[in-house]
């Protein structure tokens, strides 16, 4: 029941559904844990990429680590400056990692100096 919830949400689902999905993921394993991925993923509407960016902050390690991959899989480059802002705030090593490769796929030029001042800081 829990898994055809979270597919669910990933087609109907609308801004609101993020921070539950992300926390799915999170707090799961194996199927439900992947449904709640690709649920992230294919969630659509507007706000959506900005709702996944706003429950970042608050969330638990967990959470914050699926929310960050979500936003790499949505290829949300117009939130790449907020991931670097939100890496050399950050505390988790396992966190810092995963806005790091997000950033791979998602920072562009204008990012350069930040990104290098974030490596400095590692």
């Amino acid at each position: 029941m829990r898994l055809a919830a979270v597919r669910a949400l990933g087609l109907l689902g609308d801004a609101s559904a993020a921070k539950l999905l992300g926390r799915a993921a999170a707090s799961s394993g194996g199927g439900l844990r992947d449904a709640a991925r690709q649920s992230l993923a294919r969630l659509r509407g507007a706000g959506i990429n900005a709702a996944i960016v706003a429950a970042i902050e608050g969330a638990n390690e967990g959470t914050r680590l699926e929310l960050i991959r979500a936003v790499r899989e949505r290829r949300a480059t117009a939130y790449a400056g907020q991931i670097a802002v939100g890496a050399a705030a950050e505390k988790s090593r396992d966190v810092r990692g995963q806005c790091f490769a997000a950033l791979e796929d998602l920072a562009g030029g204008e990012h350069l100096g930040r990104l290098v001042e974030l490596m400095l800081k590692e």
